[in-house]
């Protein structure tokens, strides 16, 4: 698979070749890579109509990962940059998002000029995403906010060829057949690396998943911090232990190992 194609058409080729695949896995809906992938074109033609284009800055505050993820492949096939919510008012102005999506679930609009997702961005209700002009891969596209454990807090810019050539490069961590738990919430810096990994090679990232289930799903990593990990657990004991644990942050005291 080339590099230098957009995290969107990369995402796009791995859903040709497995259509029926499990991307997002909930306990009442599961989305196909080839679902997930028309509907981050729909997202990309309703943004066009509100004015996104290549360069613009998008921002979208939601704690659903399916409607993360549609944005993200959206402002991939605009060539957009894509701004994660980092808390209120800790965004720099230099990297301002010029267009605010509203998730309609969430109690208030975070502005007045924010872009409401309603049902009409449904591949159902939206004409057909031309996709013809390709964006500029080698230009920013993701911003990331850094943890600040070796200075002030950063944000950096990836593009879209950056994202892609990493995900590659842990094909063997996130393998067609594999299927994992994010525990971060879905705009963090450690979600969108593993969802990017998993969207890419064609992985399946599951959600409000029990502990006790895992097990019986399949689940072949689970991915957090410590303290994420100690708080989904709780009283919980796992037996036999998971395939593979991938904690963020801290090392794992031998005591607390599932």
């Amino acid at each position: 698979m080339p590099v230098s194609q957009s995290f969107a058409l990369a995402h796009t080729a791995s859903a040709q070749a497995a259509p029926n695949a499990p991307a997002l896995v909930f306990p009442d809906q599961t989305l196909s890579h080839l679902q997930l992938c028309r509907l981050g074109q729909a997202f990309a033609q309703r943004m066009r109509q509100a004015g996104v284009e290549q360069g613009t800055r998008v921002q979208l505050k939601t704690p659903d990962p399916t409607l993360l993820l549609a944005v993200l492949l959206g402002t991939s096939w605009l060539g957009a940059q894509f701004v994660p919510f980092s808390g209120e008012g800790s965004t720099p102005d230099a990297i301002k998002p010029s267009h605010v999506l509203f998730d309609p679930r969430q109690r208030e609009a975070p502005n007045e000029g924010a872009v409401v997702i309603d049902t009409e961005w449904s591949p159902a209700c939206t004409p057909e995403f031309d996709a013809s002009l390709a964006p500029n891969c080698d230009a920013p596209w993701l911003w990331v906010h850094t943890t600040g454990t070796t200075g002030n807090p950063k944000f950096l810019s990836l593009s879209q060829e950056m994202v892609v050539a990493r995900s590659l490069a842990v094909s063997d961590e996130f393998r067609s057949d594999s299927r994992h738990v994010l525990l971060a919430h879905c705009y963090s810096r450690p979600f969108l690396a593993r969802a990017a990994a998993a969207l890419i090679n064609g992985s399946s990232l599951y959600f409000d998943l029990s502990p006790k289930d895992w097990h019986g799903a399949g689940i072949s990593m689970i991915s957090g911090s410590r303290a994420l990990i100690n708080t989904v657990l709780g009283e919980t004991v796992l037996s036999p232990r998971v395939a593979r644990l991938e904690l963020a942050g801290s090392r794992l005291p031998d005591h607390e190992a599932i």
